[in-house]
This record gives structure tokens, C-alpha cells and sequence, in this order.
């Protein structure tokens, strides 16, 4: 009868995106912080850098996502 689409907004899709960069971040984070190998090989980089907090680990892999997928397609 009606022939409108309302749009769609994948909200699914950003909370299941999440839980995948989440759980991509818990071995890094640990292995970055934890076992100070940003300390031990990246003592170039200023202090927050060599032991981020989880969710700057989070976020950062969520920007890096969205470069790749602007860069990339």
C-alpha cells in the first residue's frame, strides 16, 4: 500500500563493530601496557603513548577503521 522506505540505521551493526575493536584492543592493550613493550621499544613517544589507557586504545582503533575504510574504501 505505502512505498516508503524509512531509512535504516545500523545501529546492530555499530554495537557488533564495537564489541570486535574491543576485544581486538584487550591483547594489545595488555601486551602495549602490561608487558611495557611501548616502554621498552617505543620510549620515543611521549609519556600517554607508551601506556594508554584501554579506551584511548579503543578509540584509537576505531579511528584507524574509519581512515581505512575512507582510504580504502
Amino acid at each position: 500500500m505505502f512505498n516508503y522506505h524509512f531509512p535504516v540505521i545500523p545501529v546492530g551493526v555499530w554495537f557488533i563493530g564495537l564489541l570486535i575493536t574491543v576485544f581486538l584492543a584487550i591483547p594489545f592493550w595488555f601486551i602495549w601496557t602490561q608487558c611495557e613493550i611501548g616502554k621498552d621499544y617505543f620510549s620515543f613517544l611521549p609519556e600517554p603513548l607508551q601506556a594508554p589507557r584501554f579506551w584511548v586504545v579503543v578509540s584509537i582503533f576505531i579511528c584507524l577503521s574509519i581512515l581505512n575504510a575512507i582510504v580504502f574504501g
